[in-house]
């Protein structure tokens, strides 16, 4: 029987959501944990055992709370650290809505072969892959997405189904 950690929470007792997998179906499930499969509890990661049914560790690292949180950072899966969008990125501003009051980012890996977009209507980032376009222009892009971003003339401009939704002032 495999298990699958989603969710974890901690109040006087530990349970677990997770799924199991008798190799023909998933079947949900809610297990409360004893303090004798913890094998180890360290900030963010939780190891479990119980005899030979299970062993899973589950690692949070991209955790952004209290003081964190209060000072602005937020985690970026590419650069895998916390940082602060509004100094790490480029601010890109609605074009569809103007009369938002948040912006969105655009944050560089180091290289600049990839970017990860934190766009508003989006719950998570979405990271896209540097390319060229036919006329060699060079855009990021992922494969299966309608995301796009470029450059032209000093401006960044993330367009969605060929269409601006953000740009750069």
């Amino acid at each position: 029987m495999k298990l699958k950690l989603f969710y974890l929470s901690a109040l006087s007792l530990l349970y677990v959501s997770c799924k199991t997998y008798d190799g023909k179906s998933f079947e949900a499930k809610r297990h409360e944990i004893l303090p004798e499969e913890i094998l180890s509890l360290d900030n963010d990661t939780l190891i479990l055992e119980k005899n030979d049914s299970y062993s899973m560790e589950e690692k949070r690292k991209n955790l952004i709370g209290g003081s964190d949180a209060a000072m602005g950072y937020t985690y970026s899966r590419l650069l895998d650290k916390k940082i602060r969008i509004f100094e790490a990125g480029v601010r890109v501003l609605s074009t569809t809505n103007p009369n938002a009051t948040s912006a969105g980012y655009v944050v560089f890996a180091d290289d600049s072969s990839k970017v990860e977009l934190f766009l508003l209507e989006h719950e998570q980032t979405t990271i896209l892959n540097k390319a060229a376009n036919d006329d060699g222009t060079v855009v990021w892009r992922m494969e299966g997405s309608d995301l796009m971003l470029e450059k032209s003339k000093d401006k960044w401009s993330v367009t969605k189904d060929d269409k601006l939704i953000y740009s750069s002032k």
